[in-house]
């Protein structure tokens, strides 16, 4: 699975705190050069033919048929570590 470092392109530092927004995060797949953003889980689910009761209840992030899925703050600058 990749690591990321979550940074704020405003303040150039790692950000822990929730900001005050409607959309609070979105759910990234990927799946070797094949990156995909959805608003929701349900949505991606939709998409891929998935059971949404399934990936819904697992701790993300997770890998699901060959998709990494990972849940990341809407409007944010991520980095890959070593890379």
């Amino acid at each position: 699975m990749l690591n990321f470092i979550y940074v704020d392109s405003k303040y150039h530092g790692i950000i822990t705190e929730n900001f005050n927004m409607q959309r609070q995060s979105i759910i990234v797949l990927i799946n070797g050069d094949q990156v995909e953003a959805w608003g929701s889980v349900k949505e991606a689910c939709e998409k891929h033919g998935w059971g949404y009761n399934t990936i819904s209840r697992k701790k993300l992030p997770t890998e699901w048929k060959g998709w990494q899925i990972h849940r990341c703050p809407f409007r944010a600058l991520y980095v890959q570590e070593g890379g």
